[in-house]
């Protein structure tokens, strides 16, 4: 049985897999197997993926969003931690190294994370250190993240996470119901944080580099509102017996309610944006934007 077990998800990937499979293939910790989870891939992946000598096992499945791919690939795997990295990111050589020793050392359950470096699509530093860097306290994740002291900072990424394997098991592994690659980690790494479940520990040095590049899919902003709606919701339930937390969640997803349905305003539908307005007025009754913009919404009808 191998200790660690590589969770790769597949979606018409073709042009990076390669130079992912074989930074993991390099590392300098090698008691691992690959699982690389085909998510309805049409493009060469596949034969890149069979063309590679090692530990792999290759598994397709229809299209059902990389949260259903990373979970169907848990469920063949054998590790005894499981380590996900995404179809274009890449470790470096002692990723596994460092982070099977935090784990080994560690008395606790706990999730250690690596911090990351950026690269474009030809592989050439954008910044690094990018989980330290991103300490700009005016940006989103970091606002809203303040409200949940419980929470570990940096964020972590999925690329960069080593985790024991029935710790993702007891979490309830990650939420299907999430089609699109964000925020998905978010909603996970909260369920595990709210209950409980494991430490997290940060490693201060990056050991990963995630790809920024324009085929990138689902990253358009009504995607990721989208998700971040999704997220959200599950969040309020989540936090349900903690009323001032939950009241910030569900001011949260009101502004976002407001934010699409004034768009949907802009654009003359103003049947949808009245639906999204009272969908924000639902959330937070009080917030006074939305119920002009929702009379607005009637006016045009």
């Amino acid at each position: 049985m191998p200790r660690v077990s590589v969770i790769i998800p597949l979606y018409n990937g073709e042009r990076f897999i390669l130079e992912t499979m074989q930074s993991v293939l390099s590392q300098t910790f090698q008691d691992f197997e690959i699982v690389v989870v085909d998510d309805g891939s049409t493009d060469q992946g596949k034969h890149i993926v069979l063309g590679v000598k090692g530990p792999i096992k290759y598994i397709f499945q229809q299209n059902s969003g990389v949260c259903a791919a990373r979970n169907q690939g848990f469920l063949q795997s054998q590790g005894h931690y499981i380590a996900f990295i995404d179809q274009d990111d890449q470790w470096y050589p002692r990723n596994l190294e460092v982070q099977v020793k935090l784990l080994d050392d560690g008395a606790n359950r706990r999730i250690v994370y690596a911090d990351l470096d950026l690269i474009d699509d030809c592989g050439q530093l954008i910044t690094r250190s990018y989980l330290r860097s991103r300490t700009d306290p005016s940006t989103r994740l970091l606002r809203f993240l303040k409200r949940f002291p419980e929470f570990p900072d940096p964020f972590p990424y999925p690329s960069a996470c080593v985790i024991p394997r029935e710790v993702f098991l007891q979490a309830g592994m990650f939420d299907a119901s999430f089609k699109r690659n964000c925020h998905e980690d978010t909603e996970l790494w909260f369920r595990i944080a709210k209950k409980k479940i494991a430490q997290f520990i940060f490693y201060p040095e990056s050991l990963v580099q995630r790809r920024i590049h324009p085929a990138q899919g689902g990253r358009d902003e009504e995607a990721l509102e989208e998700n971040w709606v999704t997220c959200l919701t599950k969040l309020v339930e989540l936090y349900n017996d903690e009323p001032k937390k939950k009241a910030y969640l569900k001011r949260r997803l009101a502004r976002i309610y407001f934010k699409q349905g004034k768009r949907l305003l802009e654009s003359t539908d103003s049947s949808q944006a009245h639906a999204y307005f009272r969908l924000s007025a639902t959330y937070d009754p009080f917030y006074w934007r939305n119920w002009r913009r929702l009379m607005s919404s009637y006016l045009r009808r």
